[in-house]
């Protein structure tokens, strides 16, 4: 082989040599970029994780029920909304057209609001059920204390004005006893 061609071949290896360095570097740096960028995702996806979770207790602690649908079934549904699921409540409330209203069930008295949700890629709605069960057996309750007061105020009046004219004939009945004279006591 020629001399020149030597040189030419010797240049191209070098020149391929260092080629082949600085990719093995770049792609060394590149690792250690992806590593850092793997840690950094477990890291974003723990504190997703832990504020998912920490929705999910305030969710389940709310004295509510929460239902997430989205027009043709049930997302989410929280702890107090799980019962009303099965049901086939919240499926009902789903397919209302109004957004509020009141529903009885063999399990009680249920006031419910709905709320539309815009998460940018389709239409959502939250559902909020709460359970006035006791608030409607109160009203009741007291309705029938209030009619049962009413039915005895007119019991007062109408024993009030019972007794009226029977005192006046009491009072004219003593009077005439003690006018008329008293049967002498050997006479009977």
């Amino acid at each position: 082989m020629p001399l020149a061609e030597a040189k030419l071949l010797e240049a191209a290896f070098s020149e391929f040599s260092k080629a082949s360095n600085s990719i093995i570097s770049h792609y060394s740096i590149l690792e250690n970029q992806i590593k850092d960028l793997r840690k950094e995702l477990e890291e974003k996806n723990r504190a997703l994780k832990q504020a998912s979770e920490y929705l999910y207790t305030i969710l389940d602690s709310l004295p509510v029920g929460v239902a997430v649908v989205d027009g043709t079934s049930v997302l989410f549904v929280n702890k107090d909304a799980e019962d009303l699921v099965s049901e086939g409540i919240i499926a009902k409330l789903n397919q209302a057209r109004t957004k509020n209203g009141e529903v009885k069930t063999g399990r009680g008295h249920f006031r419910w609001k709905k709320e539309r949700l815009y998460d940018g890629l389709s239409e959502k709605e939250v559902i909020v059920i709460e359970d006035v069960t006791e608030l409607e057996r109160m009203k009741e309750r007291n309705e029938r204390d209030e009619r049962l007061l009413a039915m005895g105020e007119m019991a007062a009046r109408i024993s009030h004005e019972i007794k009226n004219p029977l005192g006046g004939i009491r009072g004219a009945a003593l009077g005439t006893l003690l006018v008329a004279p008293l049967p002498e006591r050997g006479a009977a």
